[in-house]
């Protein structure tokens, strides 16, 4: 159902380092999000367990979110 996310690693990166994706944006922002205690636990021991950065597994989720959201449209017209 869910797209498995990848394991990453770099050469140059030990067992003890988590390696970034390589992305390329011409832009970003930083922003600040809240997350309950217990969810950014989860949130960080997840994305260690995958090797790979816990802003990477954010930016894929939002995204994943966002494609699936219908459109507001298609909204209107069911009220």
């Amino acid at each position: 159902m869910h797209e498995a996310v990848p394991r990453l690693r770099r050469p140059d990166v030990g067992d003890d380092q988590v390696s970034r994706p390589r992305e390329n944006h011409d832009q970003r922002v930083t922003t600040a999000v809240r997350l309950p205690a217990d969810l950014h636990e989860r949130l960080k021991a997840t994305a260690r367990e995958r090797d790979v950065s816990a802003n990477y597994m954010v930016v894929r989720a939002v995204e994943e979110f966002l494609e699936r959201l219908i459109p507001v449209d298609e909204l209107r017209r069911t009220r």
